[in-house]
């Protein structure tokens, strides 16, 4: 299995430490309020303590079932809930849902 990546609202590919960029500062936000500050991805979907595809199923009235996110997050729907991504703390309705990174974070 490769990485996670996925673009900030500004456009900037999130780079994992691994990487010949490292690890960009990231902050990821659920429509609630929350963010999660990250300087140090290390590519499998964890920012700041709170997992990308727990948060998927939580924001879509779930317990954090990884899973069941990560079947989620691939299904197309439409009307899912996503977490976003920016490069400074911001509020989540200014900040477009993510866009996965072609080059998983990793391969530049």
């Amino acid at each position: 299995m490769g990485f996670f990546s996925w673009a900030t609202s500004e456009g900037d590919s999130i780079s994992n430490r691994w990487s010949s960029r490292g690890a960009l500062k990231v902050f990821m936000h659920d429509d609630k309020g929350n963010i999660w500050g990250e300087s140090d991805y290390d590519g499998y979907g964890d920012f700041g303590g709170m997992d990308y595809y727990k948060l998927v199923d939580m924001m879509n009235g779930g317990a954090g079932n990884r899973d069941r996110g990560i079947h989620m997050s691939f299904s197309g729907d439409p009307d899912l809930k996503l977490p976003r991504f920016s490069n400074k703390p911001g509020k989540y309705d200014k900040l477009t849902d993510p866009v996965e990174c072609p080059d998983q974070g990793y391969f530049y």
